[in-house]
């Protein structure tokens, strides 16, 4: 038996209690796929017009700094073409499609086994759990809204999910997170569930959250596919997932605007240039022609501010929609040979570094930059390099390189997702204006959008480089821009290419790591840049929990590859003459912090 139909999310949770098939493999999603899916239903939600107001307020936007800079404004090119074509407005659907969702049906059990669809599911629960347990009134009713989301008539949880640390029931159930065991795909959980605490914070006031709570019980729709035949949940699950040629967005967006030109009475020459301007850009970006095509959107969008705000959309939609049937054929052809060519040969420029060995000048930049899990620099990059009829010129290179010194102070002030866009955005409009907004404006006597040089934003920003890296995304960044800066002049690309990061305490302490540190020096040490460095993938796999006598004989024979590990073995040591007996412990992790940290300090200063 087969049954397939579409409900809303609440009638999706009403159909049980719901297991991991054993097909499934462990919960994956990381931080970057959950801020799309967040920023997907939050974009949704409001273009259906539920939001009841933005009742966000400015406190997550760092204070502006109030000392005056003499930085000079960058000349732009006369030559910079702007688009400034309208998009023509779009019917505003009434439901959000979240995807689907294989559920298997059997008479031994009475839960439903999910074969496909468990990683939103996961997210799902973790994220009413944050809305739950942020909210600023908890008023019964309300609880009671998510509870039966959340839990079933019988107070059982409606997804089982186990793994060692317990960590979803936990969250469900409101109790206090388990210290250890703890899995991979618990530590992804608790980053999800934390991320959308901050997400979900108290600038949510309790209307937006119940109006929220509505939109995703009644206006969000999965496509359900019911069966009590494992073969055929099997099937479906590997129909859905590993059959068939992927269709890549850039080939379905060169086939829409092909069949425009072709429809408004073009030629084969002007289809044929159509094709051609997307291949060439297809083949100079290859596997980073959907970021160019995001950029690209949110670029075009500059001036529709509450639509840039959030793309809640499939990339390249916007771009198909800059066009209809009364576009001359020449018109589309032109935008695709001018400024969809520019900005794809400004992303290639931001590319290059991928291939170089060893990696210099600004490239350095570009890599450093590369390491962000969020992409809100990329449109300031195409307004940036816009302006400039030469890639290899000296003001462009400055340019980046102050880009990505203010991009990390943006990673370390932990902006929300919203901010951040408000500030690149204008940062953007800036830009096109052929103004500076990384410098004090001396005119207006205030800050352009991403002006940080000595006040509080930056002392902020250097505090957080001697706090916990919590964040797995904000640990990989901040350690892999730490060893980049390691070195001077030329990067080696192996050093970040092949690389993951190490805890030298380990995440889960076993022998002799319990007596070197208490559970209190352990808790406060563990995700602290001094303890944290690069090594290959293989060689963290193999080094595991292993105590420190076995994992300083493989640092030292990566030590030539990879700096922070010769920065540890160096502190190690120091240790060791001013006769501290344990070879790592929690002073010398703060030794190194603090020493790493000073190298980040001054790469944030201007």
């Amino acid at each position: 038996m087969l049954k397939a139909c579409t409900k809303t999310l609440s009638e999706v949770f009403a159909l049980g209690v719901f297991e991991p098939a054993k097909i499934q493999r462990e919960y994956q999603w990381r931080t970057d796929q959950v801020s799309q899916l967040i920023d997907d239903l939050v974009a949704a939600f409001q273009r259906m017009g539920r939001d009841p107001g933005e009742l966000e307020s400015d406190e997550d936007v760092p204070a502006a700094d109030e000392e005056s800079d003499d930085g000079e404004e960058p000349a732009a090119s006369a030559g910079a073409t702007i688009i400034q074509r309208r998009l023509r407005s779009a019917l505003v659907p009434d439901t959000y499609f979240l995807g689907g969702l294989i559920v298997l049906t059997t008479a031994r059990s009475s839960s439903l086994q999910v074969y496909d669809g468990l990683q939103r599911l996961v997210t799902l629960s973790a994220m009413l759990c944050a809305i739950r347990d942020t909210w600023p009134e908890p008023l019964d009713r309300d609880l009671a809204r998510i509870s039966t989301l959340l839990f079933d008539p019988q107070k059982k949880r409606r997804l089982q999910y186990p793994t060692p640390g317990r960590t979803l029931a936990s969250l469900i159930s409101g109790e206090t997170l388990a210290r250890s065991p703890l899995a991979p795909a618990d530590i992804r959980l608790r980053d999800t569930y934390h991320f959308a605490c901050g997400q979900f914070n108290g600038r949510w006031l309790p209307a937006r959250r119940r109006a929220f709570l509505d939109f995703l019980a009644e206006a969000v729709h999965v496509s359900v596919s019911e069966t009590d035949n494992h073969s055929v949940a099997y099937q479906m699950f590997m129909g859905a997932n590993a059959r068939g040629l992927k269709l890549e967005v850039g080939d379905i967006l060169k086939g829409v605007l092909a069949e425009q030109v072709r429809n408004n009475n073009g030629t084969v020459a002007q289809v044929d240039a159509c094709a051609q301007a997307f291949r060439s850009a297809q083949q100079k970006l290859r596997a980073g022609f959907t970021d160019f095509l995001h950029a690209t959107e949110i670029y075009v969008l500059r001036e529709e501010h509450q639509e840039v705000q959030y793309l809640g959309h499939t990339t390249g939609e916007k771009l198909e929609g800059m066009f209809n049937d009364s576009t001359p054929p020449g018109e589309i052809v032109q935008w695709l040979e001018g400024d969809f060519s520019r900005i794809a040969r400004i992303f290639a420029r931001s590319r290059e570094h991928l291939h170089m060995d060893p990696i210099k000048g600004v490239d350095i930049s570009f890599r450093q930059l590369s390491f962000l899990s969020w992409k809100e620099w990329q449109p300031l990059l195409v307004a940036m390099g816009l302006s400039y009829d030469n890639m290899s010129a000296p003001g462009f290179a400055q340019e980046v390189k102050t880009l990505c010194r203010i991009c990390y102070i943006v990673e370390l002030l932990e902006m929300s997702a919203s901010a951040r866009r408000r500030k690149f955005i204008e940062a953007m409009r800036q830009r096109e204006r052929g103004l500076n907004p990384f410098i004090w404006d001396r005119r207006a006597n205030g800050p352009r959008a991403l002006y940080f040089a000595k006040g509080t934003a930056l002392r902020r920003a250097m505090k957080a480089l001697r706090a916990p890296l919590v964040s797995e995304e904000k640990r990989g960044a901040v350690v892999r821009w730490i060893e980049t800066l390691l070195w001077s002049g030329e990067v080696p690309r192996q050093c970040t290419d092949d690389a993951s990061v190490e805890h030298v305490l380990p995440k889960a302490s076993v022998g002799a790591w319990q007596t070197l540190f208490s559970e209190e020096e352990r808790d406060a040490s563990l995700n602290l840049l001094g303890n944290l460095c690069l090594i290959d993938k293989s060689t963290n796999i193999f080094l595991g929990n292993k105590e420190w006598d076995f994992k300083k004989s493989e640092y030292l024979k990566k030590a030539d590859i990879f700096k922070g590990l010769g920065q540890v073995l160096d502190v190690s040591a120091q240790m060791a003459l001013q006769n501290d007996p344990r070879p790592w412990s929690a002073r010398t992790v703060a030794q190194l912090t603090e020493r790493l940290a000073r190298i980040g300090d001054q790469a944030l200063r201007p």
